[in-house]
């Protein structure tokens, strides 16, 4: 991954802190009960039919920029992941050259395998 495109897309990344903040504002418009509220039980009270529109409305509007504004981030992050990856995948392939992983995995064994099997002969050497 060039260090440009690292950089636009951290930059993107950072859209998830204005979402949030949205989110947040819109919550608490929301969820905040008026003064005249009595409360009936635990989760109901009675003020929420007097509640300003605006409140709902900006709670809406909120909620809806800051989750587009999220998306953003998360599709940034995502591609910033797919970027670690493919690396990833190029060093193992690396490292599997390297150590003779390939004539293993023709053969139908894993890395695993042969280290199993390689544990289990330094066990059976200590007991003989």
């Amino acid at each position: 991954m060039i260090s440009q495109e690292r950089e636009k897309i951290t930059k993107r990344m950072l859209w998830i802190i204005p979402a949030m903040i949205l989110c947040i504002i819109g919550d608490y418009c929301m969820g905040l009960e008026p003064k005249n509220s009595t409360a009936v039980s635990f989760m109901i009270s009675t003020g929420w039919l007097t509640i300003a529109d605006w409140r709902i409305a900006l709670s809406n509007i909120g909620g809806l920029i800051g989750s587009a504004l999220y998306m953003v981030a998360v599709l940034a992050f995502v591609r910033y992941l797919n970027g670690n990856s493919k690396r990833a995948k190029g060093e193992r392939k690396e490292y599997a050259k390297d150590n003779g992983d390939e004539k293993d995995r023709e053969a139908g064994t894993t890395l695993f395998h042969r280290r199993r099997s390689d544990s289990i002969n330094w066990i059976r050497n200590k007991v003989d």
